[in-house]
């Protein structure tokens, strides 16, 4: 009886043990979630601000890689100083692909080794190592490099393959770009592969984006294997399917179409049809000049100088060939030069210019020769083997660990059982404890927390309420009095001024004959230049440019105004059309922007700057850089325009942020929220003489 009693009573202490210990570490985790869920909502924000920044560079990538380098740059600083990995990759992998864009390709590798280590410790993007290889591969293949593209291709998918990602949306241009490699080494039976694997996935997981792009590089090796109607088929669903889909960027949108309209005009020529061909090559001209110029100016241009060779228009075959060579020639895109090499020869040749033809079709046959040469697609061939090889390895290996695990699953099964029958009730009463002890702490917490959020809420609705009345109240008293003293400069000082200048020159007709002309001149000048002064800061005070003008106007007239006669060279760069404010929050923001080029006039000694006007979803973004001579944060203290830069921005509730280092120049940077603004809107008519 004795011992029964007593391994009763260490159960029922085990028990009561056990349940203050979960209920400790259940506040214990509750209280480190919420000061996690805090710092991951501010590191949220800006990784979404750094994202922005980058996806801003990549719509001007191939347009104007310097300026997508200088935002990728700025993205690369701002990921640093939060730590965000990935960020870092991001922006280096970016680049590179902005130096490919000039040409110049060792930087753009030089870019590729700084990113690898991010690549290769990312934080969230598992797929980054593979991103890493792949970008590299097209790269290569952009030279007609075909072994390296190979071999970083193969090793992009093995890095997938090993983290179980085989499924990732990175496979599905891997294997199309893989493909296209494929085809250009004439092995289209390999190309049809890979771009079979990547349809059926694209389909599989309803890949809208990427389906056009494989539907193209499929119907392409089609066509090289005569397939020519199923080659058609493929080029049609990949339009219909670009122009349904309205989650593509326009740019993304665009370059697609501009690809498989060169596609669908090749394989026109292909069939004896270049007449047809040639309002599709013009479409891919005509659309945009923005985008990849593989497809917006090498390719369409190449193929328009085929047609018009074989119609004898010799001078128009020349104007589209001799460009677009050049431009790929610029770009080192060796691989796409072949085809216009040959014809180009052909013009040459039919046009009596025998040198240049000699010329060019030695050109032809060395580049052919170094493109296609056998070991090369050899090397192809052992890589692609090795990885096929390895995957079914793999897969029987898997399935014979499944068996194994199946049988030892098996074998343990009766024990467990025993084990859970045993254990069923004893973890039903400790659940059903611990369950009603949860309820109740969570009903608690729940009815104490809408408790607080309420006041909360109701106390920062009061606060913010009061905040904008005293805003508009600010907003409105200096506009005020700004434009009281306008009108007293411009009514008052510039009129008694004026009559001054009147009296003098009548004193100078009356007294012509003692005093000297040049002593009246002097006097002249003196009242000519104060009252063009006081204009001018009647001017400052009252901009009559906003009158006129929207805010990108008046800034634009104003950048053009001080670029006319100061070494520094403004930049005015507004991403899409601003949002319509009433006129006081417009000359607001008129005033920080205009202070900021003042400061850059006066202390930066610098000879270039740019302003850039951007809008995210419910954000404002102004950004100013220039390459001064930078300076200390915090050293010396702010000066009056900072502080009324600082004082304008917080009564719209606003934020700014200054990137400077002595000898690096410095950045500006404003976000604003487009609600609080258009709440501080109001009806306010300016008077002005």
């Amino acid at each position: 009886m004795g011992e029964k009693f007593s391994a009763k009573s260490i159960m029922h202490w085990r028990v009561k043990i056990l349940l203050c210990g979960l209920l400790l570490l259940s506040f214990h985790t509750r209280a480190q979630s919420t000061l996690s869920e805090a710092y991951f909502q501010h590191f949220r924000q800006d990784t979404a601000e750094i994202m922005h920044c980058i996806n801003a560079g990549i719509l001007v990538q191939w347009s104007a890689p310097d300026s997508a380098l200088r935002l990728f740059e700025q993205a690369e600083r701002k990921s640093k100083a939060i730590y965000f990995l990935d960020g870092v990759a991001y922006a280096l992998l970016n680049m590179a692909h902005s130096s490919v864009a000039k040409g110049d390709y060792e930087q753009s590798f030089r870019y590729y080794h700084r990113a690898r280590p991010y690549c290769m410790s990312a934080m969230f993007n598992k797929a980054l190592p593979a991103m890493y290889y792949s970008d590299m591969a097209t790269t290569y293949l952009h030279r007609g490099e075909y072994e390296q593209a190979g071999w970083h291709y193969f090793e992009a998918l093995r890095k997938l393959s090993n983290q179980g990602l085989l499924e990732n949306d990175n496979v599905l241009m891997i294997y199309t770009n893989m493909a296209f490699m494929q085809t250009s080494l004439n092995q289209n039976e390999q190309a049809l592969y890979y771009l079979d694997v990547a349809e059926n996935l694209a389909r599989k997981r309803d890949k809208r984006n990427q389906l056009p792009f494989i539907l193209n590089n499929k119907g392409e090796a089609l066509a090289a294997l005569g397939r020519t109607t199923e080659a058609m088929l493929c080029f049609k669903e990949g339009l219909r399917l670009v122009q349904q889909n309205a989650q593509l960027s326009p740019g993304r949108k665009t370059e697609i179409h501009q690809s498989i309209n060169n596609s669908i005009g090749s394989l026109l020529i292909q069939t004896g049809q270049p007449e047809a061909a040639i309002p599709y090559f013009t479409e891919a001209i005509q659309l945009s000049s923005q985008t990849n110029p593989y497809f917006s100016r090498i390719f369409p241009n190449y193929f328009l100088g085929q047609v018009y060779y074989g119609q004898k228009n010799y001078a128009l075959a020349l104007k589209h060939l001799l460009p677009a060579l050049e431009l790929a020639n610029r770009l080192d895109f060796k691989e796409s030069m072949l085809r216009a090499l040959r014809t180009l020869a052909a013009v040459y040749n039919a046009t009596g210019n025998y040198r240049k033809a000699s010329q060019t079709l030695g050109n032809y046959i060395d580049l052919r020769d170094s493109l296609l040469n056998q070991e090369k697609t050899a090397a192809v061939n052992r890589y692609e083997l090795k990885y096929r090889t390895a995957q079914k390895d793999k897969e029987i290996a898997e399935k014979q660990l499944l068996i194994s695990r199946q049988d030892s699953k098996i074998a343990q099964q009766n024990t467990w059982i025993w084990i859970a029958s045993m254990s069923a009730s004893l973890l039903t009463v400790i659940s059903l404890l611990l369950w009603i002890l949860y309820r109740n702490n969570q009903h608690k917490q729940r009815i104490q927390q809408q408790t607080i959020t309420g006041m909360q809420q109701e106390q920062e609705l009061r606060k913010q309420e009061e905040d904008i009345k005293v805003m508009q109240a600010i907003i409105k008293g200096e506009e005020k009095e700004r434009m009281r003293l306008a009108r007293d400069i411009h009514d008052g000082i510039g009129g008694m001024i004026a009559a001054a200048r009147m009296h003098v020159s009548a004193l100078q007709n009356r007294t012509s004959g003692l005093i000297e002309p040049n002593d009246f001149s002097g006097i002249m000048d003196m009242l000519e230049d104060t009252s063009s002064e006081i204009r001018k800061t009647a001017h400052n005070l009252m901009p009559d440019t906003l009158l006129r003008h929207n805010l990108e106007e008046a800034l634009q007239l104003f950048c053009n105004h001080i670029n006319a006669g100061n070494h520094v060279q403004f930049d005015l760069q507004v991403h899409e059309p601003l949002p319509k404010l009433s006129q006081p929050v417009t000359l607001s923001l008129y005033r920080i922007i205009q202070e900021l080029m003042q400061n850059i006039l006066k202390h930066a000694k610098a000879t270039h700057a740019t302003i850039q006007l951007s809008q995210h979803e419910d954000q404002l973004y102004l950004t100013i850089e220039d390459n001064g001579k930078g300076f200390t944060p915090g050293v010396g203290g702010n000066g009056t325009g900072l502080r009324n830069i600082s004082s304008r921005i917080e009564a719209m509730h606003g934020q700014y942020a200054i990137d400077a280092a002595p000898g690096q120049g410095t950045i500006v940077s404003v976000k604003l929220t487009l609600t609080t603004l258009q709440q501080l809107s109001y009806e306010h008519t300016y008077s002005h003489s």
